[in-house]
């Protein structure tokens, strides 16, 4: 028969209390992953260089829960792009439907989440193409890379921060493509 010496048993009580506090204290730091608002994803202050009088249907795909986090959802990156627009009159008004003198289409190639750490980088790459639709002629495209960084001053939780980081690295990539747009001659 084993008999465990009193120092041993103490000192093994110690290191379960240990894990246990520490797993608590994850736990709670962790929570649950938040998906990025689209509130959080448009671009504030953004002054066109030009501003067009047609209008413009969107199109957004590519968005999804990724492996490393909780995504971007094609309705929420739809939604940021669609109050950049209007608040920033790049076109004179976006529609619904099959309407519109041009088509916007956003398609998310790629998201990366970090899954830990202190400061937060997430990166995306969003292929953007707009399309004149009396001639269905494509006058724009092109993919844009975009980071942002959240840090521990932001957010104190992980997940918030990486939530942060999506919605600036989201919020950078509209700001690029609208001023990309408006520097076209339409």
């Amino acid at each position: 028969m084993n008999i465990i010496k009193p120092h041993v048993f103490a000192a093994r009580i110690a290191a379960q209390k240990s894990v246990a506090a520490l797993l608590a204290a994850l736990f709670l730091l962790g929570g649950c992953a938040s998906p990025p608002t689209h509130e959080g994803m448009v671009p504030t202050g953004i002054a066109v260089s030009r501003k067009l009088q047609e209008t413009v249907r969107l199109n957004v795909s590519g968005g999804a829960v990724t492996a490393d986090g909780p995504g971007i959802s094609n309705a929420a990156l739809e939604a940021a792009l669609n109050q950049a627009i209007s608040e920033s009159r790049l076109f004179s008004q976006v529609v619904k439907g099959n309407g519109g003198d041009y088509l916007l289409t956003a398609n998310v190639f790629a998201l990366h989440q970090p899954m830990f750490g202190m400061a937060m980088t997430v990166s995306m790459e969003v292929g953007w193409t707009l399309k004149r639709m009396a001639t269905d002629k494509v006058v724009w495209q092109e993919g844009i890379r975009s980071e942002h960084t959240s840090t521990p001053g932001e957010a104190f939780a992980g997940v918030t921060r990486v939530r942060l980081a999506t919605e600036g690295a989201a919020k950078n990539n509209i700001a690029a493509a609208m001023a990309r747009i408006a520097a076209q001659s339409l």
